[in-house]
């Protein structure tokens, strides 16, 4: 079995910030030279140039090639961080599976400070899916051509970030030639922003992760320095020596929800099935969540959520939002007054409304209900990117397309 591990005082490093960074890919990323570290001494050295380093893609490659011919790779990475009342400390209990290209995590969070607790999270990654402690959580993130097992032990720049710069130099590590990996990375969250420079030390034969440092601040109420570091300590086991089913969510007892349980039956829901595949260049959807108002709510009955159908655990791309006609004629609502296009599709009455502006929506009656059909944007730190169906002819497709729910065994009738 080989194995690595080390554990030097001084030295920086992160894996990740929040309970599931290192799955969604948050973590190292970006290019820079370190204006908040010192200058490396002692053991460390780092060359002033790219000259004879690889590419960063080249670099994670080199680490995604050793997982897969080594096996299965545990591991345990100790993380603290140093940052005032923002300290904390982290260990990760990693098995990650080069081959399927799957991860599987235990989580124990220690945050510093009178009255807080220690948290303990399960996670894991497969097929492309991140479940947190049994719920398909997001679709989890790989970065620098690598998949998804590299991304979550060496880290990629955080779906919060605004800034992320990254680039690989040559240098050594204890007397260990290794590629370093140099970043700068601004990240914003609902209250702070944090900023850090940083450096991760890869063994250069293996690109196996020997070290990582972090030095920066966070902003918001107030301003902290911060200082992170990480221990890397592990090996590869033979796969034969793994469960089967290691991998596999049925394993820890977690399951893939139907969303269409979760369906009222008491009033009439227009959907689009459990997929969606319209053609004419939108992508196909799959149904993959419901949010019922219930007793006291806003109004509406549910909202159905529409995700890419091969991304089921990612951002919806398109919701439906049910009214009765009877709570929306008690709402007052006033929808808005901008123009609109309208349409009649049998049972359907459809509004496309704001169709010359960039956020738009259709509204569809029918007898018995009101929907509205919304194509979200997706938030990527203080980026927003558009849904395909945010367009009109593409919600005038999806309006077109709603059939009444079925219960099973219900004859209900449009």
């Amino acid at each position: 079995m080989w194995t690595h591990g080390r554990s030097v005082s001084g030295l920086l490093v992160v894996i990740s910030v929040t309970a599931v960074t290192a799955l969604t890919g948050c973590g190292p990323g970006s290019a820079a030279g370190g204006s908040g570290l010192d200058s490396p001494t002692g053991q460390v050295s780092i060359a002033d140039s790219t000259t004879g380093a690889p590419s960063v893609e080249e670099a994670v490659a080199a680490a995604q090639r050793s997982m897969r011919a080594g096996g299965v790779l545990h591991e345990t990475v100790t993380e603290t961080q140093d940052a005032g009342s923002r300290s904390y400390s982290m260990t990760r209990d990693l098995w990650l599976d080069g081959t399927r290209d799957a991860v599987r995590e235990t989580r124990t969070f220690s945050p510093e400070g009178e009255g807080l607790t220690t948290q303990h999270d399960r996670m894991l990654a497969v097929d492309g899916v991140l479940w947190s402690n049994g719920e398909m959580l997001a679709t989890a993130v790989t970065c620098y051509g690598g998949g998804v097992a590299v991304s979550a032990l060496l880290g990629c720049p955080g779906f919060t970030a605004d800034e992320s710069t990254v680039s690989a130099r040559l240098g050594t590590w204890h007397e260990t030639p290794v590629v370093v990996l140099l970043f700068h990375r601004v990240s914003s969250g609902e209250d702070t922003t944090e900023t850090v420079d940083g450096r991760e030390f890869l063994d250069a034969s293996t690109g196996m992760p020997l070290a990582r440092e972090e030095a920066g601040n966070i902003t918001g109420d107030g301003t902290f320095a911060l200082h992170r570091t990480t221990t890397f300590a592990g090996g590869f086991v033979d796969a034969s020596a793994v469960a089967a089913d290691f991998f596999d969510p049925e394993s820890l007892g977690w399951h893939v929800p139907d969303p269409e349980t979760d369906l009222p039956t008491d009033v009439p829901v227009y959907w689009l099935g459990r997929t969606f595949n319209p053609g004419g260049g939108l992508p196909a959807l799959r149904f993959a969540g419901v949010e019922n108002a219930g007793a006291g709510g806003p109004g509406y009955a549910t909202i159905l959520k529409y995700n890419a159908a091969d991304e089921p655990a990612g951002p919806p791309m398109l919701t439906i939002q049910v009214w009765t006609k009877a709570a929306l004629d008690a709402s007052h609502i006033v929808w808005g007054s901008c123009a609109s296009q309208n349409y009649s599709d049998g049972p359907l009455q459809i509004a496309i409304r704001c169709p010359n502006v960039s956020v738009r929506r259709a509204e569809v009656r029918t007898g018995e209900s009101f929907m509205l059909l919304d194509a979200p944007g997706v938030a990527t730190g203080s980026k927003i990117s558009a849904s395909p169906y945010n367009a009109p002819d593409a919600l005038l497709t999806a309006a077109r397309g709603l059939t009444l729910w079925q219960q099973p065994g219900s004859t209900r009738q449009p």
